[in-house]
């Protein structure tokens, strides 16, 4: 049998799938009501750099602003950046988010690939 990845947005948040034939192995799913919840996929906005303090700030859905380390921040302002929230927001901080999402199942971590695909 093939295994097969399939990601898809249910019930309003990213989910995957990991079927061997017909056979489910493994899925994960991230609800979308807890939109700055650590664990959180959103598709934010590139909105400005900080040098002086070392970060990147994005705009969410809804108009929450997030930051993330700059050194990993590699986009222009204006840009659309998947990230995913690694830390709520607090005491007039920012959310901290990251620019490497991650769905966490029981057999699988499916993370954006940083390299290029390679042909089969």
């Amino acid at each position: 049998m093939s295994r097969e990845l399939i990601v898809a947005a249910w019930d309003g948040g990213p989910a995957g799938a990991l079927l061997d034939g017909a056979v489910l192995l493994d899925w994960t799913w991230a609800p979308a009501d807890g939109a700055l919840e650590p664990g959180a996929i959103h598709l934010a906005r590139s909105a400005r750099r900080r040098a002086d303090l070392g970060l990147a700030f994005v705009t969410l859905g809804g108009g929450a602003e997030a930051a993330f380390d700059l050194r990993s921040a590699t986009y222009c302002e204006g840009d659309g950046v998947l990230v995913q929230v690694a830390a709520a927001a607090r005491d007039g901080n920012p959310a901290r988010v990251r620019a490497r999402p991650a769905l966490v199942g029981h057999f699988v971590v499916l993370r954006r690939s940083t390299r290029p695909a390679r042909p089969m």
